[in-house]
């Protein structure tokens, strides 16, 4: 799924809006949302597993999208958006920050004078003051020798490029937004505690991260903050450290049968690092992303446009050529190629989807698929069966996406 900070919102009306002893690292690659996981040794693996009853009121949760939440006339997307949260979270007992004010002075700054009229120490305290709410501490350490992570050094003010300050604001402002986006009490479920504010020595890597295990009371993002990113992902990474809460061991977080059976093929759909991008050439079918692409949806699509510039076109042809489309999707496995590398990853690009809800029930249009539409009945299963291990943990967060993203699309 492609998506931006700005983009439709399909539940509202037409408009835009601008258990172990091991350890896990992550690696958080430069130009996308993907990481490599390299765990630590542990004693034992497995994941934990949705009951039967679980799965069932999870099921029964999602069956049914609400009706479009509505909008007043007069209130912006933002404060639709932000009504919408607050409501889910007072319903289920959560806490949501609304980000808007701490950050418009900030972003404005950014898009209309290039970042200069603010100081970047005071970009620092806003994102430090922030994530405190989250009971995150923001550290930028003048030595990191007491890290355990190669490759990673201060981020001294004394080799800061222009540049450099210019994209240190924008990921302050990109994670402030991102947490926000957010129940306080998931981020505290996942074990985020620290990010530290660094830079890597490999070019081509943006983060790393620890998780938080039993063992060890903290989990950290080590963030490039000199290097570009996004909200998708800051979300990737969240949802390795919430999986790798639910599952503990490389055979839990590498296996995890119960998640990898939901594949047709099983096992064998994941070819590993080196060969998913090829797979993914050749089977464009089995990934959302490719199939958005590919021959077969770009000519659909041309068919539509035609018909629907004629004089006379029905509901009954725009159905059609909507069902048409939609089958495009039914062999999708996975929302892109990188999930074919491993579970781990296909969990992962899959939480994107699930942590940003406002497609759950959204066609495959403009490569923004839900993670609950029913056109690919993998996809879904696999969000549901996602879901449900969430719901284990705590029913009110999965009541409050249920409430913020299982919404009509049309």
């Amino acid at each position: 799924m492609k998506r931006n900070d700005c983009g439709r919102v399909p539940f509202l009306p037409s408009f835009t809006e601008c258990a172990t002893v091991s350890l896990l690292s992550f690696t958080i690659l430069l130009g996308s949302a993907a990481c490599s996981a390299i765990p630590g040794a542990s004693l034992f693996s497995r994941c934990d597993e949705p009951t039967a009853e679980d799965k069932a009121v999870v099921d029964a949760l999602f069956a049914h999208p609400l009706p479009k939440f509505p909008q007043d006339k007069k209130e912006s997307t933002q404060d639709s958006l932000w009504r919408l949260r607050k409501e889910a979270a007072a319903k289920n007992g959560l806490h949501v920050f609304d980000p808007r004010a701490t950050l418009d002075r900030y972003s404005s700054n950014l898009y209309e004078n290039n970042g200069k009229n603010i100081p970047l120490s005071d970009y620092q305290l806003m994102a430090k003051e922030f994530m405190a709410r989250y009971g995150v501490s923001v550290i930028q350490p003048t030595d990191v020798t007491t890290y355990p992570l190669r490759g990673i050094v201060p981020l001294s003010s004394a080799t800061i490029t222009e540049s450099d300050e210019f994209a240190i604001k924008q990921n302050y402002v990109t994670l402030v937004r991102s947490t926000a986006e957010l129940p306080v009490e998931l981020v505290n479920q996942i074990g985020l505690t620290e990010v530290i504010v660094v830079k890597i020595a490999d070019k081509t890597i943006l983060g790393r991260a620890e998780t938080a295990t039993k063992t060890k009371d903290f989990g950290r993002f080590y963030i490039d903050a000199t290097k570009p990113t996004i909200s998708a992902t800051f979300h990737h990474e969240i949802f390795h450290l919430w999986d790798a809460n639910q599952c503990t061991g490389r055979d839990g977080i590498y296996g995890d049968p119960s998640f990898t059976e939901l594949n047709p093929d099983g096992a064998a759909t994941y070819v590993g690092m080196l060969a998913y991008k090829a797979k993914a050439e050749a089977n464009p079918s089995l990934t959302v992303e490719n199939t958005s692409n590919s021959q077969a949806a770009k000519d659909v699509i041309n068919e539509w446009q035609i018909a629907s510039a004629k004089a006379v076109f029905t509901k009954e042809q725009n159905a059609f050529y909507t069902a048409k489309y939609n089958e495009l999707f039914s062999k999708a496995i996975v929302h892109r190629d990188y999930a074919l590398s491993d579970v781990a990853e296909d969990k992962a690009v899959n939480g994107e989807i699930i942590l940003w809800p406002y497609y759950y029930n959204y066609g495959a249009h403009n490569n923004n698929y839900g993670a609950l539409a029913p056109w690919s009945s993998v996809v879904r299963a696999k969000s549901l069966f996602l879901l449900t291990r969430m719901y284990q943990d705590d029913p009110r967060i999965v009541q409050y996406y249920n409430y913020v993203g299982n919404r009509q699309a049309e």
